[in-house]
């Protein structure tokens, strides 16, 4: 038997007996809910069904009528479906098929039609001020508009978009401007329902000061070339280290600013550090600046890393306790950062054992290179491990000991290895962070690195300052005036650029501009 309804098909057998089965019976239609707008989705049932306990439901979604390839399931839960720009102007509705042993019955849901909301501009003109040559992060414009769906360009009479800068059909302005200038744009949305427009004020700031330490170029307002000397202020007392474009460690003269490089001669930028001091007397692996204990043999490595470490070979005597050593004294509470440059050798392995000479305690780091790891406390804790091996293969670890103790303090290293004869190829040391500070029978002090910005004319500045590592940071209404340097929050200073202030300044009675600290906020009220 065939049954035709207006909105439902039911198809029914009979049973093995020959007596008719009833098919499933429709209670409820299916059920849609949802606006039908482009880009939101429709949720549906299945209706209610009297129907046998193992009645099975086919759903499928349809557009005009038509079932719509790969939007159907099986199932008492419909999956919603995403109306898509596909759907513009057509009905959309659920077909569900109920089946038992009774027939199956097909019932439809009523049609929701798919639209498309026109775009409506939500605010007044934008305005933005972007720095010359410094990439912004993507700004999303599309939040300015409602309206379902927008295409995003630039209206006829609109300027062009500056020069490095680009606008996305998703409504995202980026990019890099090239050139200082100004632009008055007019942003358009449109869908098949319509347009709306706002407008957008580019204001593209050039540089008063641009300075790339890593390709020593140094550019002033208007472009003109200049040079380090002529917009820094440097001094330092003493001498020390930098690698230079060979990665040769190379020593450099009281007052004499330090370019960096890597192992492999890439440019790090500015090196930038604090006052520190190598109390190691001698920092240099070799056997007369230091003395042996626990077995160790020695040997010279015969090399000559980075243009000047010799290196020396310490082989194990068959316990992990063979050691070269150096003595220092410390204050209990005072944190001592050391460290060590060394070669894997034979073993791959590496002992570090800081002593209390006096109470015999010990704290140690030890282990495969690159993998070191405190096995012990004893003389202090041990804190901000790095363990790093450079693009020359030089093995550079780093440790923190405070030390729970005043008096005299054993550095001791050698080969982690109880295999007799196995190496580790010992470098140099030092008790201080930082650059090589290199010592030969005294302690010696790396002085400050001072700097100021001369460049600049009196007033405030937003600054962008571009590290090694590709990390940025900004510094807003930076006042230049004598001896004024920014904080700088890493060694190396890649790049800065200076722009003209984002705000007005303020200037105080005697002519001074106000200064202004980042964690701090400024009141000002008017008299009663």
């Amino acid at each position: 038997m065939l049954g035709l309804g207006l909105d439902t098909v039911i198809l029914s057998r009979a049973s093995a007996e020959g007596t008719a089965l009833p098919p499933p019976f429709l209670e409820t239609s299916p059920q849609l809910s949802g606006s039908g707008e482009i880009g939101t989705s429709l949720l549906g049932t299945t209706g209610s069904w009297l129907a046998s306990a193992d009645a099975t439901f086919a759903w499928f979604w349809q557009r005009d009528g038509i079932d719509i390839p790969g939007a159907s399931g099986t199932g008492a839960i419909v999956s919603a479906y995403l109306v898509s720009p596909d759907d513009a102007g057509a009905t959309l509705r659920l077909r569900v098929t109920a089946s038992d042993f009774g027939g199956s019955v097909t019932a439809f849901s009523a049609g929701i039609v798919a639209f498309y909301t026109a775009p409506v501009a939500l605010g007044a003109a934008w305005s933005f001020t972007f720095a010359q040559g410094v990439g912004i992060a993507a700004i999303d414009l599309s939040g300015g508009f409602s309206g379902t769906m927008p295409v995003f360009g630039l209206a006829a009479g609109s300027d062009p978009l500056p020069a490095g800068l680009s606008l996305s059909p998703d409504g995202f302005l980026s990019g890099s401007p090239s050139a200082a200038g100004s632009a008055v744009l007019i942003v358009e949305a449109s869908n098949p329902a319509g347009t709306a427009q706002r407008q957008a004020s580019l204001n593209v700031v050039g540089a008063a000061l641009y300075a790339d330490y890593a390709a020593d170029l140094y550019q002033t307002f208007g472009g003109a070339v200049s040079s380090f000397a002529a917009t820094h202020s440097y001094s330092r007392t003493g001498s020390a280290t930098r690698l230079d474009a060979g990665g040769a460690i190379e020593t450099l003269a009281t007052d004499t600013a330090r370019f960096d490089h890597d192992a492999a001669g890439t440019p790090l930028g500015l090196l930038i550090e604090p006052e520190a001091t190598n109390r190691l007397l001698d920092s240099e692996a070799t056997a007369s600046g230091w003395s042996l204990a626990g077995g160790l043999t020695t040997a010279p490595a015969g090399l000559s890393v980075r243009g000047r470490w010799a290196g020396l070979t310490l082989r194990s005597a068959g316990n992990s306790a063979a050691r070269l050593q150096q003595f220092i004294n410390v204050t209990a509470g005072e944190p001592v950062a050391l460290q060590l440059y060394c070669l894997p050798g034979s073993s791959g392995r590496l002992f570090v054992q800081l002593r209390d000479q006096d109470a015999g305690q010990n704290s140690v780091l030890r282990g495969a290179l690159g993998n070191l790891a405190v096995t012990s406390n004893a003389a202090g804790s041990l804190t901000d491990i790095s363990q790093e091996v450079a693009l020359d293969g030089v093995y550079h670890i780093g440790v923190t000991l405070t030390p729970d103790f005043s008096g005299s303090l054993r550095v001791a290293i050698g080969p982690d290895s109880s295999t007799s004869g196995e190496t580790v190829v010992f470098l140099a040391a030092q008790t201080a962070g930082g650059s090589y500070i290199p010592t030969s029978g005294a302690a010696v002090t790396r002085g400050e690195d001072t700097l100021a910005l001369t460049g600049l004319a009196a007033g405030a500045y937003d600054l962008l300052l571009d590290y090694d590592d590709a990390n940025s940071a900004a510094v807003t209404g930076f006042i230049a005036d004598a001896g004024a340097w920014p904080p700088v929050g890493q060694p190396h200073l890649k790049r800065l650029s200076a722009f003209p202030a984002a705000f007005e300044t303020l200037a105080l009675s005697n002519g001074v501009l106000l200064r202004l600290q980042s964690d701090r906020a400024l009141y000002l009220e008017s008299p009663a």
